[in-house]
Formats: structure tokens, sequence, C-alpha cells
């Protein structure tokens, strides 16, 4: 599906942005990767207002699954993971969703793709989603479920599957005691 950006759609978006205007078209395919491989926020409100009719709207069915799963000690309150007013989750819970998303074979493959090449009907100046994680081109079988970090410090959600493992790591909180070192330190002890 083919997606004409609107205003409404990229309006306060804040972090991590491709710097998608409006008038761009992007297909959904072009979005998830943008979103889930680069992590652009950008993307990210493209897709939940393409939806959902308003973006609480899509959080209340982000806060609806995450009850389906079991996951009771999570709350989201915006779409792109960005430290919001009341979000909050537990170890436990991200441990049950990396499960959940380890099934589905499309976001798998999404996550372990290093550079993805918009397709030829996108519009934007952007044309290469990079995958934030560099370990995927060390690493096959390697899924960056989640990269990134929060106000405590860094962290990492990654799947390894061989043809006989899989394996799920959660880094949280990582943080380097010398405030000049800019390095994501869940990524460094994901790695180890």
């Amino acid at each position: 599906q083919e997606i004409t950006v609107t205003e409404n759609m990229i309006k306060g978006v804040s972090g991590r942005s491709m710097y998608i205007k409006e008038g761009d078209i992007l297909t959904v395919e072009d979005l998830l990767y943008a979103m889930i491989c680069g992590g652009y926020n950008d993307a990210t409100h493209i897709l939940a207002l393409t939806i959902c009719p308003a973006i609480y709207k899509f959080t209340e069915k982000m806060n609806e699954k995450a009850a389906e799963l079991g996951m009771n000690g999570t709350r989201y309150s915006n779409p792109t993971g960005i430290d919001g007013a009341g979000m909050y989750t537990t170890i436990n819970d991200i441990s049950r969703l990396a499960k959940y998303m380890a099934q589905n074979e499309l976001f798998v493959t999404i996550c372990s793709t290093r550079y993805y090449k918009l397709s030829e009907k996108a519009t934007c100046e952007f044309r290469t989603v990079t995958n934030r994680y560099s370990l995927v081109s060390e690493y096959k079988g390697l899924a960056n479920f989640n990269t990134g970090s929060n106000n405590n410090g860094d962290c990492a959600v990654l799947f390894y599957k061989t043809n006989d493992t899989s394996l799920i790591s959660i880094v949280m909180n990582a943080k380097s005691l010398d405030k000049k070192d800019t390095r994501n330190f869940a990524e460094i002890y994901s790695k180890k």
C-alpha cells in the first residue's frame, strides 16, 4: 500500500527522524523498515495514523496488546518508545514481548536487515535505511529488536537464531562511568 504523508502524520514528531515531508509518498514496507530497522519516529507516526485516527487511539491498541500478552507491568504512552509521562515496563514484560515478536518471520527479517533501500515509489529525499545495531552484519542470524537509550542508560533487545539455537538478550540501563564515552554500552554488553 502506498501512503501519501499528511501534515497531521508528521506534526509534533520528536526524536530520530527521516525528515519526511507532507506530500511524500512511501509504501507500508518502506515505513516498516524505517520504523523497525532504522528506529525512525516519523515513520512510526505515519504508520500509527494510517491505522488509527489519532496517536492516543493507536497507543490504546498497544496497551490492549500488552495486556493480551500478559505484560502486566507495562504501559505505553506513545508509539515511538520515547520516555513519556506514565510510560513504564519491566524486563519480564520485554522478555514476553521479544518471545512473541520472535515468532513473526517478517519482523525478524526486518530486524536482521543491515541496509534497506526504499522502494522506487518513495518520493522522500531519504533513500536507505541502516540498521541501528551494527553487529547484524557481523553475526548471521542476529536480529535487533530494539536498540536505544532512556534516562537511565542504554538498552538493547536482541534475538539470535542459528539452526539449533534461539537466544534473546536483553540489556537495560547500561552506561559508562565516563560521560565523554558516547558508545551504546548495551550493545557492548550484548556482544559479550
